[in-house]
């Protein structure tokens, strides 16, 4: 390893307690039973090796308290550093990155999540949502059982709802209720950088659940009402 992704022994002696405890496992210690508890493909065993690879570099003592802020985003640019070091191919190296960026928002779903707040992870992740899902599985390594079976039941009951609402969008997909012709026509004005913000908007409120994707009518006021107030978008002049 010193010679293959060096960054890995850096993870040794990281306690993620203030103070190292008896039965307190290292970053180290996590990391390989995370890799351990994966699937055997190489897309989950590389994230599981690479979620946590910026602790060391973010790890801070607060209140008593560890904490490791950023961790994941820092840790998906060296993962995307390391992979390419190693010549893996460009979109290996971003399922990867992508994974190791998604990996604490995916182990903090919790049931009051709205179905907005899991469609955006479900966005966000694209086709490496099962892998995300597999390293949030993973990524469980406690020693008390209880601690594990809520951890279990609280990712089952995620894929359960993304897969539910993947079946919602097939049958009626996530768009804005307007294009960008109809945008167009709407305020006679031609194309250019006005339009992403406003349809932008408008998908997200789609997302949330606040706009359905054929209200058109809900639409048009909306678009009309950020014009108005020249927020979303850039002067014509």
């Amino acid at each position: 390893m010193e010679w293959i992704v060096p960054e890995v022994l850096a993870l040794r002696g990281v306690s993620q307690q203030p103070q190292r405890a008896i039965h307190t496992k290292d970053v180290y210690s996590h990391v390989l039973r995370v890799v351990e508890r994966s699937s055997p493909r190489l897309v989950c065993r590389w994230s599981a090796l690479l979620h946590d690879i910026a602790k060391p570099r973010t790890r801070v003592v607060k209140d008593g308290e560890v904490h490791f802020y950023g961790h994941e985003d820092i840790g998906a640019y060296m993962a995307h550093d390391i992979l390419k070091r190693l010549h893996f191919d460009r979109d290996f190296i971003e399922s990867v990155s992508k994974i190791v960026r998604l990996h604490m928002r995916a182990n903090a779903y919790s049931p009051d999540w709205t179905d907005g707040a899991v469609r955006r992870l479900m966005l966000d992740s694209g086709d490496d949502l099962p892998d995300l899902l597999d390293l949030s599985r993973a990524d469980i390594t406690s020693y008390r059982t209880d601690k594990v079976s809520r951890a279990e039941a609280r990712v089952t009951e995620l894929a359960e709802r993304c897969q539910r609402l993947k079946e919602e969008a097939e049958r009626m997909p996530l768009k804005s209720p307007l294009d960008g012709r109809e945008l167009m026509a709407m305020f006679g004005r031609g194309p250019g950088p006005w339009l992403r913000p406003i349809k932008e908007h408008l998908l997200g409120l789609v997302i949330d659940g606040v706009l359905a994707p054929d209200d058109k009518e809900e639409a048009a006021k909306i678009a009309r009402a950020m014009i108005e107030k020249e927020e979303y978008y850039p002067s014509k002049g």
